[in-house]
């Protein structure tokens, strides 16, 4: 087998050839290199495929992109060569060897795992920084120009990654490990244990003495550990800043942020939307929702316009000339600021820019309708809506948006239908009530008639312990919880709770065969449950289902796909 010989870890940086082809601007040049150095690589080392390994290895390295500024998942695969190293291409994939993952002992302990996420966290900021990228083609500028370039910077050319770049990629590979969940010390635990099998050195390190020596790195990363935790917090508390409204804290936190980490993408991008709903939370805006995209969590609604858009069109700009895969983020969200300061055609014209792209995502098409909404041009924001549910058929915002659309164009039969639809959809049935109540008189919602829910399944609220005990036969299970006693009955697929040895509450299931009251049960859709309850009083989403609560009825149904998969019952007061 032959060997590709490539230096350890990247203390230098992986060098891709050129092949003699001139240097192109962008991401096609990146493209191009990588491309053909998979070829030189995987011509000459084996791809290890052991299921084992892989499944250890590819997780982390997915982990650590998506904690990243890339806005793609490379492939990750691992080489069959006993050279210890890690590299990434500028376009991927990313390389671990065999004889890495055997130095990391297969990965087999946590320890040698977060040594791995801090590797690949300095390979990923090497990529995601340009590193490679811009040397080369500083290097192929160089070999036409020679001498238009100053001696000393020849010599950092011919020496690989800078002392800075280096130092660099620490910084932001350790800010990625810590947001992917490893700790502060992923990657010193791996310079620790090179330093004691290879000394200051490593082999093949020796001839770029412009580099710093793992002793320096250590000390430096030791240095910023404290900078470094801070503006890893700053990031998480903008993002949950972002998440609960609270915009004017979020710019302050990412503003502190990318004071530090000026090259994040990612910062830049999230300190935008935070300026952007600043700016529509101080304002009206129009009754269509928009998404905007932000770092980690795409926002849902945007309400409505001031110098912040300033502010948020800067910060985007920032974060596409950092990295240009961020223009379709910048071209979406530079719409939406045109379309609420009124300037309608430039909206058009950046959304459709977005859309030019390899992410022609669906919130876009329902962000082109919003446009044409406000537009006036009714047609076109329709076609533009069922775009964006052909490519995300359980989407719902778009829905919402055409119903809207239909009452403003006066196409009410057209709305009465569309609301319809929302009726057991979270986050938006109560609006489909309150427009359906004003559009058709023979629409009925009257919550007075729904009493307390206290039965389900023979089992009602107040019922002695000795009754329950009569029809249900004795428990699998009983367990004291506090003040109150569960009874769990495996084969009934159901749960008791007891205060005062009355019934309190019940817990019904998949598998259970009863039905409340109101004659919902397991597998009843949401219409049914609606019909028979009203509207809940809360929506709460988790993952892939829903729970629906109603507060003043004493009952909770959690559906899945539109259809109960679990109901509970309580005393209302409790």
């Amino acid at each position: 087998m032959k060997i590709f010989k490539m230096c350890l870890i990247c203390f230098v940086g992986f060098f891709i050839p050129v092949f003699g082809q001139k240097v192109e601007p962008g991401p096609a040049f990146a493209v191009k290199i990588s491309e053909e150095a998979v070829k030189l690589i995987e011509s000459q080392n084996e791809i290890i495929t052991d299921t084992v390994l892989v499944n250890r290895v590819v997780p982390i390295a997915r982990k650590i992109m998506r904690a990243s500024d890339l806005r793609t998942i490379f492939d990750c695969r691992i080489l069959n060569t006993d050279v210890v190293n890690a590299f990434a291409l500028p376009a991927g994939p990313i390389y671990v060897t065999l004889g890495m993952l055997n130095f990391l002992d297969s990965l087999k302990t946590e320890e040698s795992q977060s040594m791995l996420a801090g590797i690949l966290g300095h390979e990923i900021a090497h990529v995601f920084l340009r590193h490679s990228v811009a040397w080369q083609r500083l290097k192929n500028f160089m070999d036409e120009e020679r001498a238009a370039i100053p001696s000393e910077i020849v010599q950092i050319l011919e020496k690989g990654y800078s002392r800075q770049q280096e130092f660099e990629a620490d910084e932001y590979g350790i800010l990625y490990a810590m947001r992917a969940g490893y700790d502060f010390e992923s990657i010193i635990k791996f310079y620790k244990a090179i330093r004691e099998n290879y000394g200051e050195t490593p082999p093949g390190d020796e001839i770029y003495d412009d580099h710093p020596r793992l002793t320096e790195r250590i000390a430096h990363l030791y240095e910023m550990r404290a900078q470094l935790e801070r503006n890893f917090d700053q990031f998480n508390f903008g993002v949950e800043a972002l998440n609960e409204g609270r915009y004017s804290e979020a710019v302050t936190y990412f503003k502190l942020f990318t004071a530090t980490f000026s090259n994040s993408a990612a910062g830049w991008m999230n300190l935008g939307a935070a300026y952007l709903f600043e700016a529509v939370s101080k304002l009206d805006g129009p009754p269509v929702i928009f998404v905007v995209t932000y770092h980690e969590k795409p926002n849902i609604k945007l309400r409505g316009i001031p110098d912040e858009l300033l502010y948020a069109e800067e910060a985007y700009k920032k974060a596409a000339e950092v990295d240009s895969s961020y223009n379709a983020v910048y071209y979406g969200n530079q719409g939406i600021i045109f379309a609420l300061s009124g300037d309608y055609d430039r909206a058009e014209e950046f959304t459709r820019k977005a859309l030019e792209g390899e992410e022609a995502e669906h919130f876009f098409y329902n962000n082109l309708g919003n446009i044409f909404y406000l537009k006036g041009e009714y047609k076109d924001a329709e076609a533009a809506y069922k775009k964006a549910v052909e490519l995300a058929e359980d989407w719902a915002l778009p829905v919402y948006n055409t119903a809207l659309l239909y009452e403003k164009a006066g196409q009410k039969k057209l709305a009465i239908d569309t609301w319809k639809k929302l009726l057991d959809v979270s986050g938006f049935s109560k609006e489909a009530v309150e427009h359906l109540v004003s559009l058709d008189k023979t629409f009925k919602y009257d919550l007075s008639e729904v009493g307390p829910e206290c039965s389900l399944g023979g089992i009602y609220i107040g019922m002695p312990e000795d009754s329950v005990r009569s029809i249900l036969g004795e428990p699998d299970e009983q367990v004291a919880l506090e003040k109150l006693f569960a009874l769990s009955y495996y084969n009934h697929n159901i749960v008791v709770f007891l205060r005062e040895k009355e019934v309190s509450g019940v817990l019904a299931q998949n598998g259970f065969s009863g039905k409340t009251s109101k004659g919902i049960g397991i597998g009843s859709p949401a219409s049914e449950v609606r019909a028979a309850y009203g509207l809940p009083d809360d929506i709460v989403q988790q993952k892939d289902q829903e729970q629906w609560i109603y507060k003043k009825l004493g009952f909770l149904a959690n559906l899945c796909g539109k259809k109960v998969n679990s109901l509970q019952i309580v005393k209302v007061g409790e």
